[in-house]
């Protein structure tokens, strides 16, 4: 577990490949639901960004 976590750390986007490994995997089941939340502070970003857009 400790490599593993090493490991993770070390490499950039390693935790989002494996947080996406993880829904495709529980994904495979027709019988699950997936619930993906997005932290607050990646909407207002988007929300900036848009408005800077404009």
């Amino acid at each position: 577990m400790a490599e593993a976590a090493r490991t993770l750390s070390e490499v950039p986007g390693a935790l989002h490949l494996r947080t996406l490994q993880s829904i495709n995997d529980i994904s495979s089941d027709q019988s699950n639901t997936i619930v993906f939340t997005v932290p607050l502070e990646i909407m207002q970003a988007f929300t900036g960004f848009l408005k800077k857009k404009e």
